[in-house]
């Protein structure tokens, strides 16, 4: 028995397979837990003997290919750019389908639906906050500009801290988006399958690509606040086939504040609060996106972010991707917290970021994380009106 699509992948596999693991330093995973298993060699390999029958499949035997945030450090640390988590996605997919993917896996599948029904109960909700601080959205995908928010952070609950909203990146994404597209916009509900794709379940993920495909046919742009669903719907999708509407622009929320950098203003002086930032893994490495954050960041701070020692191509990832947290959860908060160390030793202060994945792993201590959504809102919302 073979898993088919593995078939394609060969090269890739056997690049991996016959290498002297030169790209060993570059896996979160590896570096955290210590295991040759889980360095990109050892992921690849399994892989490997897995799809050629060298190996019997198991479930112990099937777990390396779950045991990767998708960071693409691998990829850049190597001189063939061999597409490693690209590869190991399809190993998912075909070890689920054969009922060998880890129970957490299997439980995002399963409990998927549910999870989008609150996402999009959130959004409504979001909706109507951003709507009350003066955004502009109309219904049923009617705009030529259109937002995608993410799940995560539509389902997260805003809370109140010294008389300031806090958590809302729901509201504060279509409050910016609205703002920056300087007319009305509309909220894209449902999810960009992005979960359904780490976690094995290639057939639902196309399914959800080809339902957001549908939902956003009347655009003409589509802004993406989460960087994880921007890269999984302007890379991935592209891989399983599933078509976006011909001349749709997907872009994420930073570029498009960034096209606009005469129309920022600066945060009040009392909120230019010392702010590093996190490259995401998914916009750096996944879309190639490093200038923009930075210039928008400067233009909201008056002076430019604080960096990491370790930064653009070569940042090193926070542990929240690849449904990690989920399979392999001690070692994706050792990632965060290797982080965290390299944020204290420079000095501290805020983290800013445009994943909410990200924000959610290096805030997991109590540690300042802040969406560049929220600042962009925090800064535009009292000086720009809708046409």
């Amino acid at each position: 028995m073979r898993l088919p699509l593995l078939d394609a992948r060969t090269p890739a596999l056997e690049t991996c397979a016959f290498c002297p693991k030169l790209c060993r330093a570059s896996c979160p995973v590896s570096n955290a837990d210590g295991r040759e298993t889980t360095s990109p060699w050892g992921k690849m390999t399994a892989s490997y003997l897995l799809a050629r029958g060298g190996v019997e499949r198991t479930a112990e035997q099937a777990f390396p290919p779950f045991a990767c945030t998708g960071c693409f450090a691998c990829r850049d640390a190597c001189d063939h750019r061999n597409d490693v988590a690209g590869t190991l996605l399809d190993a998912r997919a075909d070890l689920a389908r054969e009922g060998l993917a880890p129970a957490s896996a299997t439980k995002v599948v399963e409990r998927h639906r549910e999870r989008t029904h609150a996402s999009d109960r959130g959004l409504a909700a979001a909706v109507e906050r951003a709507r009350a601080r003066g955004a502009k959205v109309v219904d049923g995908g009617r705009a030529e500009v259109q937002l995608v928010v993410g799940c995560l952070s539509a389902r997260a609950t805003p809370v109140t801290t010294d008389g300031k909203p806090e958590n809302d990146v729901a509201a504060d994404a279509i409050v910016a988006a609205a703002a920056l597209a300087n007319r009305p916009i509309s909220v894209v509900s449902g999810c960009c399958g992005a979960p359904l794709r780490m976690a094995g379940d290639r057939a639902g993920f196309v399914a959800e690509g080809r339902a957001m495909a549908a939902r956003v046919a009347n655009a003409k742009q589509l802004v993406v606040a989460d960087a994880g669903c921007a890269h999984a719907i302007a890379r991935r999708y592209a891989e399983v086939a599933i078509e976006l509407p011909a001349k749709l622009e997907v872009l994420h929320l930073v570029e498009l504040a960034a096209r606009h950098l005469d129309r920022l203003p600066a945060l009040p002086e009392p909120e230019r609060e010392a702010m590093r930032y996190h490259d995401a893994c998914s916009l750096g490495r996944g879309l190639g996106v490093y200038e923009a954050p930075r210039a928008v960041l400067t233009r909201l701070l008056g002076r430019a972010p604080d960096e990491f020692a370790r930064r653009r191509e070569g940042a090193t990832c926070a542990g929240g991707g690849g449904l990690v947290p989920l399979t392999y959860g001690e070692t994706a908060g050792e990632i965060a917290e290797e982080r965290r160390v390299q944020h204290r030793a420079l000095g501290g202060g805020a983290i800013a970021t445009t994943c909410g994945s990200s924000r959610k792993m290096l805030g997991s201590d109590g540690t300042r994380v802040v969406d560049v959504t929220t600042l962009l809102a925090r800064a535009l919302q009292s000086t720009h009106t809708p046409e």
